[in-house]
């Protein structure tokens, strides 16, 4: 598991949806309950990590992955099932009011959340990957949506290559 400040395990953490007046537990994306102290627990039913939503795999320079938004409280249980998966991934644990039960589901980012968080992505790599499963993405959203981010990618692309020119000549 990657070490994380303290800042950025509060902020993964406020992110979470607040469940109790103390918030002390909270929700991860697919309703599994987390406590914040239970935070790298993998024994505990309640034990959470840092998930990078948009998988840093994806991303040319791994280090632009690491922007707040792009990383989310995750139960233990679900970080291990949806992995590297992107758009499309499955949780394995939900909530049944007080306690954690299994679940089997496949999700996908709504539309409008990928969207503001793409917008924040400096990084050809994500592109390329949306450019290279397109008919998968267009399967899933908005024809438009879709366009957008392929042309993203393009004006990435060809900064990226730009930049790497430029450092090649001085």
């Amino acid at each position: 598991m990657s070490s994380y400040s303290e800042k950025q395990i509060k902020e993964a953490w406020e992110r979470a949806k607040q469940i109790d007046a103390h918030g002390m537990m909270r929700q991860d994306t697919n309703g599994a309950l987390i406590k914040y102290e239970e935070y790298g627990n993998a024994k505990s039913p309640f034990g959470w990590t840092i998930d990078h939503i948009i998988p840093k795999k994806l991303f040319i320079n791994e280090s632009n992955a690491e922007f707040p938004e792009n990383r989310w409280a995750l139960h233990m249980k679900n970080n291990e099932s949806k992995a590297d998966s992107f758009p499309i991934f499955k949780c394995v644990v939900t909530s049944d009011k007080t306690e954690n039960v299994d679940s089997d589901r496949e999700r996908k980012f709504e539309e409008r959340f990928l969207d503001e968080l793409l917008d924040k992505v400096d990084d050809y790599g994500v592109f390329k990957y949306i450019n290279d499963h397109k008919e998968d993405f267009l399967r899933i959203y908005d024809k438009e949506l879709v366009k957008k981010w392929i042309d993203k990618g393009r004006f990435l692309y060809h900064d990226f290559h730009a930049k790497k020119l430029f450092s090649q000549c001085v």
